[in-house]
């Protein structure tokens, strides 16, 4: 078989369903990539629930270990994220049930504002702080919801499967949100 070589497409130009085969079957690049190309998001999605960086970082090294020790269990390779942001949701729910005593939440100035929220004649910075505390008042589910699809634009059927709820259940609690957003940021239009 001279001549004849094997083209292998460079590991991060591999789909996730590969990744995600590969690392079933052991492939520890496999596994490394997965971690690089979320990591990040992981990270980011945790501090917008819990508004601490530490327990932002503890909470997306957790829920990889636990991705990669349930990888068997995503019944479809290539809906890796959504499910492993379902993983960060349920660890971040679980450490605020146990600091119950209320945590700052993150600001969500670093991302852009979803349009609908501008907030005219305010400077930037006032702006930003007006809608992350906003946000931040929201209730769980209604703050999750709002994170997912407007802070890392994942689609509503995304968004449902990482926080284990229906499409139809994703969009009310985005409709509640955006109401009570409107309600909050009313005077800020006046």
């Amino acid at each position: 078989m001279r001549g004849r070589h094997r083209r292998t497409r460079p590991i991060h130009a591999v789909p996730d369903r590969e990744l995600v085969t590969r690392a079933r079957a052991g492939d520890r690049s496999a596994s490394g990539e997965l971690v690089r190309r979320y990591h990040r998001r992981c990270v980011g999605l945790a501090w917008h629930l819990l508004g601490d960086e530490d327990a932002a970082l503890d909470a997306a090294q957790d829920a990889f270990l636990r991705a990669f020790d349930r990888l068997r269990s995503l019944r479809d390779a290539g809906r890796f994220w959504p499910w492993l942001a379902r993983i960060v949701v349920n660890r971040c729910r679980s450490i605020r049930r146990r600091e119950r005593a209320g945590p700052e939440l993150a600001p969500l100035g670093a991302m852009d504002l979803p349009g609908e929220w501008a907030v005219p004649d305010l400077d930037e910075p006032d702006r930003r702080r007006a809608v992350a505390e906003a946000v931040a008042r929201l209730p769980d589910t209604q703050r999750e919801a709002v994170v997912l699809f407007y802070y890392h634009d994942l689609p509503q059927e995304e968004v449902a499967a990482a926080l284990g709820c229906s499409v139809g259940a994703v969009k009310a609690r985005l409709f509640a949100a955006r109401r009570r957003l409107a309600e909050d940021l009313a005077g800020w239009l006046e």
